[in-house]
């Protein structure tokens, strides 16, 4: 019996399977060609010379170095944003089991201060609607419509909701 003289004696005599398997691959480096490089490192861009951060900064906030922290997103998200509050209040009111809010619409959704302030106005213009009650109906479900608007939007707080009732057939007056 011949024992070898080291255990890992016979695991180095044995040939390589990868030095095989390796002959037929690309190198992992590839071959730059100078020429064109150098035309592309020597031209002056505009970019040149900014960081690379602030670049990707300013683009992420869409207008540039003019648009204040915290408004990255711009309109369009508070445009989506309104929106969802509109359809949220709108669903709500036409669910609602107070007859007098199944007759109101929503005409419009903007933002003043810290709250939203919800503009209503009646569905159809036939049935005369009374704003005083109207406006005590709404501030009755106010609860419920805030609730209906936390579900619907995905913000963390909610926003507070003001309402206002306009009698049948009044405009948006345009500023």
């Amino acid at each position: 019996m011949n024992k070898p003289k080291s255990l890992f004696s016979e695991v180095k005599k044995q040939p390589s399977r990868e030095r095989d398997s390796d002959a037929g691959r690309r190198p992992l480096k590839r071959k730059v060609d100078l020429k064109n490089l150098r035309t592309l490192v020597a031209e002056v861009r505009p970019e040149d010379g900014v960081d690379p951060r602030d670049e990707a900064r300013r683009r992420s906030r869409g207008r540039g170095d003019d648009s204040p922290l915290g408004q990255a997103h711009g309109a369009h998200r508070q445009e989506q944003f309104l929106s969802q509050v509109q359809t949220a209040i709108d669903s709500a009111l036409q669910t609602a089991v107070t007859p007098i809010l199944n007759l109101l619409a929503v005409q419009d959704v903007a933002r003043y201060g810290g709250s939203i302030v919800v503009v209503l106005a009646p569905r159809l213009p036939n049935p005369a609607v009374d704003v005083q009650a109207a406006s005590e109906a709404l501030e009755h479900a106010s609860s419920m419509l805030t609730r209906e608007v936390a579900a619907a939007i995905t913000r963390k707080d909610v926003p507070h909701l003001s309402f206002v009732v306009l009698p049948a057939g009044a405009t948006k007056v345009e500023e």
